[in-house]
């Protein structure tokens, strides 16, 4: 089986640990799954859909840090590693919150997960990316078209999700396996 890196990046609350807890609990690997010490997990996943392994990972330092400059020799290690698996990913969910208040922090992620990967010579838009929104249950949803415009990668597909409910976050998942293989 061929293994494929997948990175869940996304601005604080917006739901990225719950997707990928989910995505874990699919594989039914959430308490045997291996443990590398970075927030990352191994898979092995036989399902219809998806047969291959997979490294499953979180962006959290990234996350937690406003302003940052990734060419800096200073950079934080953590912050430095999770640069590197964006770098190694081979497909990346990002993770939106659909609510209209948090469009500003949504929007800088996104810009820093561009500066980022540009930063070890890589263009963020040549990687397969879902944008999964989510939150679509919250009365303050309000995903457009035009923020669509804002979100955007070469080979990108959209998936909402509800924050109550892990199918879709499971579809989020599978769409971009797919989107890797082919």
């Amino acid at each position: 089986m061929t293994q494929f890196r997948v990175i869940y990046v996304g601005a604080s609350l917006s739901g990225r640990c719950v997707s990928t807890s989910e995505v874990l609990r699919f594989a039914g690997k959430h308490d045997s799954s291996r443990w590398t010490g970075r927030e990352e997990y191994e898979l092995a996943f036989v399902d219809r859909d998806i047969r291959n392994e997979l490294v499953v990972s979180i962006s959290h330092a990234r996350a937690q840090r406003f302003s940052y400059d990734p060419t800096s020799s200073e950079l934080q290690p953590e912050i430095a590693e999770e640069i590197s698996g964006l770098e190694r990913a081979d497909g990346i969910v990002f993770v939106i919150d659909g609510q209209i208040e948090r469009w500003h922090a949504n929007l800088h992620e996104f810009e820093k997960l561009q500066r980022d990967l540009r930063s070890r010579g890589m263009d963020a838009s040549k990687k397969p990316t879902v944008f999964q929104i989510n939150k679509r249950d919250l009365p303050s949803y309000a995903w457009t078209e035009e923020m669509a415009r804002h979100f955007y990668a070469d080979r990108c597909a959209y998936v909402e999700t509800c924050a109550e409910r892990g199918d879709e976050a499971i579809e989020a998942f599978r769409t971009l396996v797919r989107m890797i293989r082919d």
